[in-house]
């Protein structure tokens, strides 16, 4: 009976064992850079961006950058959220914005807890 019960709690510290080792070599899929990141000017002083997913991942959510010239360092615009697992932050409006300037916006993804690279664009705002 004591050699019954300790090869079973050999086979499942073994199982264990597999299960960990497997559980540590998967790896985390890091987003590339969201596709068609475009500008529309649109009325109003206000620009819109849309773009679409990531082609290797669906991401959860994306962070948006901007800045007023090149020179300048990139801002924070928004973080926005996808919600249940829909891809609804394809388009974003940036409002209040002044009139006949080109602004510079960059865009990524995240997704399995990584965030993935840059797409860049930038767009005229006429009034």
């Amino acid at each position: 009976m004591k050699i019954r019960n300790k090869t079973i709690l050999s086979i499942l510290g073994i199982v264990t064992i597999l299960v960990f080792l497997t559980v540590i070599q998967v790896k985390a899929t890091t987003p590339d850079p969201p596709r068609y990141f475009t500008t529309w000017d649109l009325e109003n002083n206000t620009i819109l961006l849309t773009w679409k997913s990531p082609s290797n991942i669906l991401a959860e959510k994306y962070d948006i950058d901007w800045r007023y010239s090149t020179g300048d360092s990139w801002s924070n615009l928004v973080e926005q959220n996808q919600v249940g697992g829909i891809d609804v932050g394809q388009s974003y409006p940036v409002y209040n914005l002044e009139a006949y300037h080109t602004y510079y916006f960059r865009i990524r993804a995240y997704a399995d807890a990584t965030w993935g690279g840059w797409a860049y664009t930038s767009g005229w705002c006429s009034e």
